[in-house]
């Protein structure tokens, strides 16, 4: 294997772990006046709903299975997702996520979304068989995404719950993982986006770290739930120690007619 990687190749590749930026997601409202040209009427406002995309059939239409709230997706949900054939565009994953909900510091799906696109962008531009023939120790291997299933939550709102399934060469440093997400449709349109689920690892030996995090999805709310572990291993007076840090953390999202909001 041909071990020396283009310059541009490693540019990009290196930027596949920057953070994005979360898009505001509230409600405006523009109120038109009666000074607008070509009316003599007060006119009523326009809401944001009123701009969101239409949710395409070809999407909504192709979900593996629907079911009725409350969806609860623990470890062996996440591990009974088909990762097969129901693959997700790049223009399909941008329009899903346009409107992401974040909570600051909880978990890293912004980054990964951003790296989805990186590295996707990279194949495209200089095909899948070059880049494999330069694949190098820890860099990127595959980055995918899928449409699983259709969450019911009213008879004019659901949820679309799909994934980004990501992993490096199988060399130190590596690593691999899952990370799940919601999408709302309320009235036929795209809404919030919001992340519900992670299964993943890596890392560097004697620095090794793993991740999970499931979610209670109701009509009402979403409570995510994840857990960090952080492991590293040393020698100390000739005994070997390894010494594990534990981190837990929670978010909930509040469910409204239109969208998703972080619950504060």
């Amino acid at each position: 294997m041909n071990m020396k990687t283009p310059l541009i190749v490693s540019c990009l590749l290196i930027g596949l772990v920057s953070c994005g930026e979360a898009t505001d997601n509230e409600k405006t409202t523009i109120n038109l006046g009666s000074d607008s040209p070509g009316t003599n009427d007060t006119q009523k406002p326009i809401e944001l709903n009123d701009t969101l995309p239409e949710m395409p059939a070809e999407i909504s239409e192709r979900v593996n299975g629907t079911v009725n709230f409350p969806y609860l997706l623990n470890e062996d949900a996440i591990n009974k997702l088909d990762l097969s054939d129901n693959v997700l565009s790049q223009e399909e994953v941008e329009l899903l996520s346009q409107y992401m909900v974040i909570k600051p510091g909880f978990s890293d799906i912004d980054s990964r979304l951003n790296s989805y696109f990186r590295f996707n962008q990279l194949i495209d531009s200089i095909g899948e068989e070059a880049y494999n023939n330069q694949i190098d120790l820890g860099m990127t291997q595959y980055f995918d995404a899928y449409l699983h299933y259709r969450v019911n939550l009213t008879k004019k709102k659901y949820l679309l719950i799909w994934s980004l399934d990501y992993g490096t060469y199988e060399a130190c440093p590596y690593y691999a993982g899952q990370y799940v997400l919601a999408t709302m449709c309320a009235d036929g349109k795209i809404s919030s986006t919001v992340f519900i689920g992670e299964d993943s690892g890596g890392g560097d030996p004697p620095y090794m770290s793993s991740v999970f995090a499931g979610s209670d999805v109701w009509d009402t709310y979403i409570e995510v739930k994840l857990f960090e572990e952080h492991t590293e291993d040393s020698e100390m007076s000739g005994e070997e120690m390894e010494h594990t840090e534990t981190i837990k953390s929670k978010c909930r999202f509040l469910i409204t007619d239109k969208d998703i909001k972080l619950d504060k």
